[in-house]
């Protein structure tokens, strides 16, 4: 339930639940009844994501530590590699910390390797080209099928440049969901890139408005940073400072620096 409401943007709604179902945990090993992932460990990784969106990047992070942690002493492989490939990966990747998340992805592929996990592999493969990317690199092509709708979105929240016409266009289409604002920033900066600068600024606000209406404190750091830095300085600071003021975390964090550096502190 939590889950759902999360990826339809409800974020105040899902943090409730995530914090009731929290509250609730035993400590002892319990199993969903169909495909037998550890309620413990994916309830703790969801959690994480809520929380990372929400700005609360400490909490997040130690979220997703101690689940990866329990996750692997379980042994569930199942489990373990939906736990690191849709929640320990993307938080990872979010806050900045692409040797943890390089290292998640590693554990991943190994994982997937082991029990002929197929989807895994291919999504740990997706991951460590988004990590290349990152790094600056060029890696050859994965000769693989394009990633599912649902994969894709969570990519382009990893890498923003991987945001093309066809995407923001499905987002334009649809109810807002909850990456619709990061979506909404990331075609603003390919439309900056591209000559665009009246149009980028047009859809940063957007995104902005939409992240802060969901409370989606982490989009709305980006969002407020990519406007910022067309802005004269007392503008951006005007701008920037309240939002980096709703952020649990510091400049450990890869968006926080980034906002940090667009004021010059």
């Amino acid at each position: 339930m939590g889950l759902m409401t999360f990826r339809v943007g409800l974020l105040a709604e899902a943090e409730a639940i995530g914090t009731e179902l929290m509250a609730g945990l035993s400590g002892q090993t319990a199993y969903g009844a169909v495909l037998r992932y550890d309620h413990s460990t994916v309830t703790r990784g969801n959690h994480a994501l809520t929380m990372a969106i929400t700005g609360r990047f400490d909490t997040a992070l130690a979220l997703v530590e101690e689940a990866v942690r329990d996750g692997a002493r379980l042994r569930n492989p199942a489990s373990f590699c939906y736990l690191v490939s849709s929640l320990a990966c993307p938080v990872a990747l979010w806050l900045g910390l692409d040797d943890l998340a390089r290292s998640y992805v590693q554990r991943l592929a190994r994982e997937a390797e082991d029990n002929r996990f197929t989807y895994m592999a291919e999504l740990a493969a997706w991951f460590l080209r988004i990590l290349d990317l990152r790094a600056g690199f060029s890696p050859p092509p994965l000769g693989l099928q394009p990633p599912l709708p649902h994969d894709r979105i969570m990519f382009i929240t990893t890498f923003a440049p991987w945001c093309d016409a066809e995407a923001a266009a499905r987002a334009e289409a649809s109810a807002p969901h909850w990456a619709t604002a990061e979506i909404l920033r990331a075609h603003g900066e390919a439309r900056r890139q591209a000559g665009h600068p009246e149009v980028a600024q047009a859809l940063f606000r957007r995104a902005l408005a939409l992240a802060e209406e969901q409370g989606s404190k982490l989009w709305a750091l980006r969002a407020a940073t990519s406007l910022a830095q067309d802005l004269p300085r007392e503008d951006a600071l005007r701008l920037l400072e309240p939002v980096l003021a709703g952020i649990e975390g510091d400049v450990r964090y890869g968006d926080v620096r980034k906002a940090r550096a667009v004021l010059g502190a």
